[in-house]
């Protein structure tokens, strides 16, 4: 069943990396039927989608873990559900659609609630052992109740566990296990499925998908411990980059015993430790009309220099703590903290945060570069040079008050200007090789 919500995800992150709106726009009707198929089976009502079956008695799969027969709601299907729903809200947006865009932005809300909640309340999370369960079977009793890693790293990374005490408990146990076993990645699990949860031939614990290392976990395992232990997501990059050196990861999967090369159909999925390197230790993500640079920089790869492909625009990205950027043949963005970035010819156009509407626009046929000091409602400010004696630099800025009178200072003078009914405030300034102090404030009312 996870096939479902996984062909809308992928559709998504298909238009983030190309920002083809006429391509994703053929995918609507689609994606659409998709999550439709899968809403449908909620037949209770309490917006958790429910398998093929009502029981493990029944003894079939519904998702990757495919030889465990987790049934009815199930926590792994769901997850991926919520972050496929969330994906394709905003695409729906894109599309011009906001029924459709707010119907599964509510759903995917609804599915949040009742997954957080108590087993003993229908949801997945066990309260004392401080972590989701698997999957719950028709007659409410709770199954998979052994720390299945993919179904809470999913969890935490998709957003549907925004709890941090929640996402700690559980990367701290992952971690603590992993370590104790000396294990070089994490397992599909970390403790053994009951009797009767999986076919026969999995037990006794570990064997195949009841306990050993599978490496497809690894994009999303990696971002879930850069997001609180950077150096711990590193770790285990350096431990699938050895493992590749070793014997080129051409196995299915590993044992958890011996940790040996296991099966003979490869995973492609075995490569995925680095995408979660690029995504989100390097934080670089491409989105529909931007790149977005959000990194989570272990100490040791500090002042890492990139060269990264973006639409046919060749960026140069550098990361060192707390400080980074993102350049082409033509501009420079230098920024503190995350932020979006793209251009076209003559052209920069700056994104504060995860923000997907522009905070700043310079026009101007010179090269330049932008260093951003601080952005906030009544203040915005930033560092401007060129490569030229003297040039013209137009500025949009998109700004917190509308119809509202600011101050632009651009280190010599003041001046006044008034932003329009859409909260944009227009103005031009003078680059030169010297650095100048761009300085933006709201007036007092």
């Amino acid at each position: 069943m996870d096939s479902n919500p996984d062909f809308v995800a992928n559709v998504a992150q298909l238009y983030d990396l190309s920002g083809d709106l006429n391509w994703v726009s053929t995918h609507k009707m689609t994606c659409e039927k998709a999550l439709d198929f899968m809403l449908k089976r909620d037949t209770n009502g309490n917006h958790l989608v429910e398998m093929m079956t009502n029981s493990q008695s029944e003894k079939r799969g519904s998702d990757w873990i495919d030889i465990i027969w987790a049934s009815y709601e199930n926590a792994f299907v769901n997850a991926k559900l919520y972050y496929a729903l969330t994906l394709w809200a905003d695409v729906e947006k894109q599309l011009n659609d906001p029924g459709k865009a707010t119907y599964y932005s509510n759903y995917a809300a609804e599915l949040k609630k009742s997954f957080n909640k108590p087993t003993e309340e229908g949801g997945f999370w066990n309260a004392r052992n401080k972590w989701y369960v698997h999957w719950l079977d028709k007659d409410k009793s709770a199954h998979g109740d052994n720390l299945v890693v993919p179904v809470n790293l999913m969890a935490i990374v998709y957003g549907i566990c925004d709890d941090t005490i929640r996402s700690k408990a559980i990367l701290d146990k992952i971690e603590e296990q992993t370590h104790k076993e000396n294990l070089f990645f994490w397992p599909i699990c970390l403790y053994p499925y009951a009797v009767g949860e999986g076919n026969d031939w999995q037990f006794p614990f570990p064997m195949y998908e009841n306990g050993d290392i599978f490496l497809s976990w690894g994009s999303i395992g990696v971002e879930a411990y850069a997001n609180y232990k950077p150096e711990l997501a590193l770790k285990y990059v350096d431990n699938v980059l050895s493992r590749y050196e070793k014997d080129g990861l051409a196995f299915q999967r590993y044992g958890r015993i011996n940790q040996d090369g296991l099966g003979d159909d490869i995973l492609s999925g075995n490569s995925l430790a680095l995408v979660g390197l690029y995504k989100a230790i390097y934080g670089i993500n491409p989105l529909y009309n931007r790149l977005y640079l959000n990194p989570h920089l272990p100490g040791k790869l500090s002042g890492t220099e990139l060269i990264y492909n973006f639409r046919q625009d060749k960026l140069k990205i550098g990361l060192t703590t707390d400080n980074y950027f993102i350049s082409n043949d033509q501009f420079k963005v230098t920024s503190k903290k995350d932020f979006g970035f793209y251009s076209k010819k003559n052209e920069l156009i700056y994104f504060k945060g995860k923000d997907d509407f522009y905070s700043l626009k310079a026009q101007t046929t010179d090269n330049i570069s932008l260093e951003i000091v601080k952005w906030d409602a009544d203040e915005y400010t930033w560092l401007q040079s060129s490569t030229k004696e003297q040039g013209k630099v137009s500025y949009i800025l998109k700004v917190s008050e509308a119809n509202s009178f600011y101050i632009i200072y651009d280190g010599n003078k003041s001046v006044n200007s008034k932003s329009d009914k859409n909260g944009v405030l227009k103005f031009e300034t003078i680059s030169t090789k010297k650095t100048v102090t761009l300085t933006i404030k709201r007036q007092n009312k």
